[in-house]
């Protein structure tokens, strides 16, 4: 075996010669459109992904791109199941049903999926909303011992379909494993995912692109029973304002 003693001097030239290489490497990756900055107000990623609007001007105007992120995860926790989440949507479902009901037969025509809902849908109710009913798959696994896992299963399969404009699905408890592939599946499809959760998972990490807390705001002459929405994350922006109240 043969020992060959390098100098201190060589080290220091290997080291010198190499920094160009690490420093050109790290301005690519930081290049990279999926890349966010502190420093920067929205990445380019995010100033190019298309949104659906809220149906609420106030709220949207806070929100990348005018609103909700379309191919990813838009939590909405709440205090209880059924008590806001559907006021807060109902302008999306009407108009996106609307629009399903003026496709011709030739074009495509893309549905609504409500996955697990936490209480049975009355069609009537519905119905007098304005909502086409033909626009809706609503799909409820009876299985307690895997509804969870039922209910993303069947989330999984209609994002990654195509056929959808809007998915929004209530769990009561997703890991962060299970969360990751639900992300996954929003970019396939491409469409809007409202996910509905309880308020106490505000804490836990999420992939999802905006989290937005629902509450009844506190009462006012100005606001009685107005709709409180605050962004929790936002990702791509710094909203200047994090409550807003919705009249």
């Amino acid at each position: 075996m043969i020992a060959l003693n390098k100098s201190p001097e060589d080290s220091i030239a290997r080291t010198s010669s190499a920094e160009p290489s690490i420093v050109g490497g790290m301005q690519i990756l930081l290049n990279r459109p999926d890349i966010w900055r502190g420093t920067h107000r929205e990445s380019s990623l995010e100033h190019a992904r298309p949104t659906l609007p809220s149906g609420y001007a106030l709220l949207d105007q806070f929100l990348p791109n005018g609103g909700l992120p379309l191919g990813a995860i838009c939590e909405l926790l709440l205090p209880e199941f059924a008590s806001l989440e559907l006021s807060f949507v109902l302008p999306i479902l009407l108009r996106e049903a609307n629009t399903h009901a003026q496709k011709t037969q030739h074009s495509t025509q893309r549905k609504i999926a409500l996955i697990a809902p936490p209480l049975h849908l009355n069609a009537v109710a519905l119905s007098k909303l304005g909502l086409d009913l033909s626009a809706l798959l609503i799909v409820s696994p009876k299985n307690t011992a895997t509804h969870s896992q039922d209910a993303l299963w069947a989330a999984e399969q209609l994002l990654r379909s195509g056929a959808l404009a809007l998915l929004m699905m209530w769990s009561l408890q997703l890991s962060e494993q299970q969360l990751k592939r639900l992300q996954l599946a929003a970019e396939a499809g491409g469409c809007a995912v409202l996910l509905c959760r309880m308020q106490q998972c505000r804490s836990n990490p999420s992939p999802a692109a905006l989290r937005l807390l629902l509450s009844t705001a506190t009462p006012t002459t100005q606001a009685r029973g107005a709709l409180q929405v605050d962004i929790l994350k936002c990702r791509g922006r710094n909203p200047s304002q994090r409550c807003i109240v919705l009249r």
